[in-house]
């Protein structure tokens, strides 16, 4: 977000639950500030019901402290998986997940996910993210999104959202699902960042996964984008080459080519079959916020 006028606050109410965010994380400051940050996630909740119900899985990748899954387990009967790789945060997010008490509709699984089998760390940059490093120290366990469904014992046809926030290693998430998602067909809500670090090198790889990753979601037909800005405002709607266009925008951003307009995108992307229930979903949530 990169935008800060407000004390954040220690603890923060979701959807009625009362979350603790640990030390200077700036949800509360950010949706103080910006009334559309992160506002969707019930939308996305109800989005997820009427697509799969009591039988379907939400997978909350950069699953945080338990901000998404507190703003979205009222609406919705799917069971939630939630990924944190981050000490931190995962122990807030068990603690969160108590009061909660959310039962076994909530699991929690610290891992990270890529399509890269690398040891990875996760440093927690400050304001509530944290950045991916490879690390040949880690001991925190590196799997793909298939693995991780085979170890949980959920169908591929079960999963009916996909939400990644992981501070810029969305693509290689997203790319972990390789084959597999010709037997699935989730509804992908993808973050996509290229702000989080000033190192030329990094960046290149980022822009060339997040090409990686647009050319990917055209080939598995999921040529419905809706893009909104990291201020959570409707930015336009397209297709995984509209997407491009703007990650490449996005680079030149990061690497000083051109003055900010804003740091980070989220898409949500899904198959011609579901944009109906997609677009409603879009509709519902800027109305509510025009």
């Amino acid at each position: 977000m990169k935008r800060c006028f407000h004390k954040p606050k220690r603890h923060y109410e979701i959807d009625g639950f009362l979350l603790d965010m640990g030390e200077n994380h700036l949800l509360s400051d950010y949706q103080e500030d910006c009334p559309m940050f992160s506002r969707i996630i019930p939308y996305l909740g109800e989005l997820a019901e009427k697509i799969r119900g009591e039988s379907g899985i939400v997978v909350d990748l950069g699953a945080n402290v338990g901000d998404t899954v507190a703003a979205i387990i009222k609406h919705t009967n799917a069971v939630v998986l939630c990924i944190e790789p981050t000490d931190e945060y995962y122990r807030l997010l068990n603690k969160n997940l108590f009061v909660m008490n959310a039962g076994e509709r909530v699991r929690p699984l610290q891992a990270f996910i890529s399509n890269n089998k690398r040891n990875y760390q996760a440093i927690v940059s400050g304001g509530g993210t944290a950045i991916q490093q490879e690390s040949p120290q880690s001991t925190i366990p590196t799997f793909s999104l298939p693995e991780v469904f085979a170890q949980c014992d959920i169908m591929l046809n079960q999963v009916a959202l996909i939400k990644t926030s992981t501070s810029g290693n969305d693509a290689g998430a997203v790319l972990s699902l390789g084959d597999s998602l010709r037997e699935m067909n989730p509804v992908f809500y993808i973050e996509t960042d290229m702000s989080m670090t000033a190192d030329r090198a990094v960046l290149d790889s980022q822009l060339d996964a997040y090409l990686q990753m647009d050319d990917y979601l055209a080939a598995h037909d999921y040529e419905i984008c809706f893009i909104f800005d990291n201020f959570g405002n409707l930015l336009c709607t397209g297709t995984p080459e509209t997407m491009k266009y703007i990650h490449r925008y996005m680079y030149r951003m990061a690497v000083g080519k051109s003055n900010r307009t804003f740091y980070y995108l989220y898409v949500l992307a899904c198959r011609k079959e579901l944009e109906g229930l997609c677009a409603d979903a879009v509709r519902r949530y800027v109305e509510d916020y025009a």
